[in-house]
């Protein structure tokens, strides 16, 4: 007798597009392959905290390419965690971005079924970070502010060890 395998719901926690605040609980290393050409791109995995309103404690990810320069998705994203003192050639450890609060952007997608036997899924994804207003800064307390001049900051929280992830910059890849 051969293999049996069971075909298993794909049911994901769907939120309500939009803002919410989170903390950043993990930062690590993934692969992710890309349909349409088969290549394997490096990318890190941001795992998210909900910390307020009924969704408060449950987590959520987003993805940014792992390269890493001044006009680059996770470069913007660090910058809106707070992080934005990275310097050409330096390598960044991602201990640094854990256990800072910023607001995070849900949109959803949906996937159309492959065919009439299964329902369409829709699947939320983080799209964007911003930093937090200086209220939000001020209502989390007990945490050291950044850029508090500015509308919008990130604060720093104390960081908890984790595996650390190094990027390079390429000067060759920076277009000025």
């Amino acid at each position: 007798m051969g293999m049996r395998l069971k075909m298993q719901s794909s049911d994901y926690k769907v939120y309500e597009p939009g803002e919410y605040l989170a903390k950043v609980v993990k930062v690590e290393p993934t692969i992710i392959k890309v349909r349409a050409t088969g290549e394997e791109v490096d990318y890190w995995k941001f795992s998210f905290e909900f910390v307020e309103g009924e969704d408060a404690g449950e987590l959520i990810s987003g993805q940014a390419s792992a390269f890493l320069s001044p006009n680059s998705k996770l470069y913007k994203w660090l910058g809106a965690i707070g992080v934005d003192d990275i310097n050409i050639d330096e390598e960044f450890d991602s201990d640094r971005a854990v256990n800072k609060y910023v607001n995070i952007i849900i949109k959803n997608t949906v996937v159309k079924a492959k065919n009439e036997n299964f329902k369409d899924s829709t699947y939320s994804n983080v799209v964007d970070l911003i930093g937090l207003r200086k209220s939000q800064a001020d209502k989390i307390g007990n945490v050291t502010h950044k850029n508090v001049d500015k509308k919008e900051t990130a604060v720093d929280t104390k960081v908890e060890k984790s595996a650390p992830v190094s990027v390079k910059i390429d000067k060759s890849k920076i277009p000025f």
